[in-house]
């Protein structure tokens, strides 16, 4: 596609953006373009021509009334990438979209999540929300959704980046799985006495309930000796 170096690939690259109003697939369209801009080393003067070509129907339609507008306004022309991006984005993303990603990002909580179900889901919120903020703010917001048993533990350890702490809230996720399923060894069952499957300890000593009114019987009458006896004795 691309002839500038040398490069006489035909790859049939998917580049095409007939613009469908769907934020999901536009975005997804915008990563290809930079990521082949990359791959071919395309000069910045280049970009904004041949992304225009690749530009089908209603997007060819737009780009066109765009660049129409610029002329009648006496505005200077969209040279660069940059610039083009952003008015794709400012037509083809719609604000809203952008508010439901935070939305999304600021309620988003592990819940019933593994921990590297919630790390994915967490970054590709922030990539959506294209946001901008130090480190330790992102770090801060990650912790704020995990699990607070993992966080207890996560707390304690030592990390500088929000990678780090995403590697150490799976480490501790897998150290408590183990923990919790270790193999219970159990002695085997002495002949003729049945297993207790229902309860804690696999052999319960037999218990004997206690008397009600626990008393002492009198000794009866007739085993004490005569009282002539013992006066004769």
């Amino acid at each position: 596609m691309f002839s500038h170096n040398n490069d006489s690939s035909n790859e049939d690259e998917p580049w095409e953006f007939e613009g469908k109003l769907d934020p999901e697939e536009f975005l997804d369209w915008l990563h290809t373009v930079e990521r082949i801009f990359e791959y071919k080393d395309v000069p910045e003067d280049k970009k904004v021509k041949l992304v225009a070509l690749r530009l089908r129907k209603y997007a060819s339609l737009w780009w066109t009334n765009l660049c129409a507008k610029l002329i009648r306004e006496r505005k200077t022309k969209i040279r660069t990438w940059e610039k083009m991006k952003s008015k794709l984005k400012a037509h083809f993303r719609p604000p809203t979209y952008v508010q439901d990603c935070y939305s999304q990002l600021h309620n988003l909580t592990q819940g019933n999540l593994n921990v590297e179900e919630y790390t994915h889901e967490f970054k590709k919120l922030v990539i959506k929300c294209d946001l901008q903020e130090p480190e330790e703010q992102t770090i801060v917001r990650y912790l704020g959704g995990l699990d607070p048993k993992y966080v207890n533990v996560v707390d304690l350890q030592a990390y500088t980046t929000f990678d780090e702490v995403c590697v150490l809230a799976h480490k501790v996720e897998q150290q408590k799985r183990s923990s919790s399923f270790k193999p219970e060894f159990l002695k085997p069952p002495l002949q003729n006495e049945p297993l207790n499957k229902g309860s804690s300890n696999p052999f319960p000593k037999p218990t004997v309930p206690p008397p009600s009114n626990p008393q002492k019987k009198p000794a009866p009458l007739n085993s004490l000796p005569p009282q002539n006896s013992l006066i004769h004795s």
